[in-house]
């Protein structure tokens, strides 16, 4: 008897638990089940016991899901998750300081600063669990891209034949760069915040352009010009982060974002015209390509955020950063099998960049 009551009580606590996820079930009818059976009552089957509801249908509601609700995740034993939409997309402005320095032996060999300007989107997709996205392992998939321009002051030197250099300085080199992630992750709750760790595919391209600009450095006495030459940059790296997001005074939000990013490959590609003559005939090499397989990057961001119905604003400032080890040393060779002439190298380098973003949320 004192089974039989038990599991009775444990069966109307779930059909309760489960009707305040699903619907309202009165607790008037599990109390009535309970008196009918202490009574000596003979109900026709157990399924008499419980509410009509629970016999004709099933833990999960037929009725369909509303794209405006939030998704719905159980965790019966665990803290609620955040309510948040299925779909939701930031998209805004962001601006940030830009250094980006190399070093050959720890010593200064150039540098690019300036200001960025660019926009962003993001859109993330959190499935409910009638979803096949919706795994034990990922519940949490989101799309990133940027655009960023900006125009940097150059800070390095010319190289003479005989291994000698003078500096060189150059203003207004401009310079862009785009970046795409795709990021997968598992939405968790922790003491009342929702904790998600996740990882992913990132792809960073950058090129600045000092062929577009002139500088003047001493050549032996004489003030001289030169341009520079374009660069480009490919960036192919696996972020693995986590994300802590917390309610707190009212509709307000915070997301503390960290991530290390592992580069799995990188470009370098130089095009800085080279002419060699062998034999009385010129050989024109346009660009250099330099492979790059050591090196990380970091991340930080903290996300303020205000909700206003079915919309939002945020800011966030951030921190990124990337240490890239000297790239693969690449040859340039001559015409007809001729011994190579030279070789080129992309020195060890950083890259800080510290701003903010401002945007929207629907």
């Amino acid at each position: 008897m004192h089974q039989l009551r038990i599991l009775l009580i444990v069966l109307g606590c779930a059909v309760i638990l489960s009707s305040g996820a699903w619907g309202y079930v009165p607790s008037e009818e599990v109390s009535q089940a309970l008196d009918e059976y202490e009574s000596g009552g003979s109900p026709a089957s157990d399924d008499a016991m419980l509410p009509q509801r629970t016999r004709s249908e099933s833990r999960y509601s037929s009725e369909p899901l509303d794209e405006d609700e939030p998704s719905r995740v159980d965790n019966s034993s665990e803290e609620p998750l955040l309510a948040r939409r299925p779909h939701e997309t930031e998209m805004g402005l962001e601006t940030y300081g830009y250094q980006y320095l190399e070093t050959v032996e720890g010593d200064h060999f150039m540098d690019l600063k300036g200001r960025f300007f660019g926009f962003f989107v993001n859109h993330t997709f959190r499935p409910n669990q009638l979803d096949p996205l919706f795994s034990g392992l990922m519940n949490m998939f989101r799309l990133e891209l940027r655009y960023a321009r900006g125009t940097l002051n150059y800070t390095g030197g010319v190289q003479f034949g005989n291994g000698d250099s003078v500096p060189l300085t150059m203003s207004g080199v401009p310079d862009w760069v785009v970046e795409g992630r795709a990021i997968a992750g598992l939405d968790m709750p922790f003491h009342g915040m929702t904790v998600t760790p996740f990882t992913g595919l990132g792809i960073r391209a950058l090129e600045d352009d000092a062929s577009k600009v002139t500088g003047t450095f001493d050549n032996h006495g004489v003030q001289d010009t030169i341009s520079g030459y374009r660069r480009v940059s490919h960036y192919y790296y696996l972020p693995i982060g986590v994300e802590i997001e917390k309610r707190f005074i009212g509709d307000w939000r915070a997301r503390l974002s960290m991530e290390y990013d592992f580069l799995m490959a990188g470009m370098q590609r130089s095009y800085s015209p080279v002419d060699i003559t062998y034999e009385g005939v010129n050989y024109h090499y346009d660009s250099i390509k330099n492979k790059q397989v050591k090196g990380y990057g970091m991340r930080v961001a903290l996300n303020f955020k205000k909700d206003i119905q079915q919309f939002g604003f945020f800011v966030e400032p951030f921190y990124r950063f990337w240490d890239i080890e000297d790239s693969e040393v690449a040859h340039m060779s001559g015409p007809a099998g001729y011994e190579f002439v030279g070789i080129a190298m992309e020195p060890s380098n950083t890259t800080r960049e510290i701003g903010v973003k401002m945007g929207v949320v629907f």
